[in-house]
């Protein structure tokens, strides 16, 4: 079995694209791409605040707004995910989840998942910026905005991706 086989094998097909032997239509496939830069478009002042007004961030999560729009290509969104993981490097402390978030966001044009990620970095980003005492509060409150946010043809997808996922994520999505 090839690399590849195995990693598809451990994904959920609902989150495969259709041409790559899943469940997934393009339309389901854009909506994600659009929620996930929803999200994490909610906690780019978070890193701005710290990081001086970066614009490499707002231009990721740009990207993946431009892809769910037809704009670009999968290639091109899938460079701009990987400038986030520079973007994280260079981004001290626990607000190096926002350009986290950001490349998930783009880089759910390649791989539909991704969007998952997008939501807990999201979450983690908005907990890491409140005092202690807070955080399950802040916790709470991104996760009812980001499905309050979501678009019906996806709702169950994503609701049940995320308590599938929820060990990586260290219950981020109970």
């Amino acid at each position: 079995m090839k690399r590849s086989d195995k990693t598809y094998i451990s994904r959920d097909p609902r989150l495969i694209t259709i041409r790559l032997g899943g469940l997934l239509h393009e339309q389901e496939h854009r909506l994600l791409a659009q929620w996930a830069a929803m999200c994490a478009q909610r906690v780019l002042d978070l890193n701005e605040k710290d990081h001086r007004g970066e614009g490499g961030v707002r231009q990721i999560i740009q990207a993946a707004f431009k892809w769910a729009d037809s704009d670009i290509s999968v290639n091109e969104a899938r460079k701009a995910a990987y400038l986030a993981i520079a973007a994280a490097k260079e981004t001290g402390g626990a607000i190096k989840e926002v350009p986290r978030a950001a490349g998930h966001a783009a880089a759910t044009s390649h791989m539909a998942d991704h969007a998952l990620a997008v939501a807990a970095y999201s979450v983690r980003a908005v907990m890491a910026s409140v005092f202690d005492g807070e955080k399950e509060t802040a916790r709470l409150a991104e996760r009812q905005y980001q499905i309050a946010i979501l678009p019906d043809e996806i709702r169950k997808l994503v609701l049940a991706g995320g308590r599938r996922r929820n060990k990586k994520f260290v219950n981020l999505f109970d």
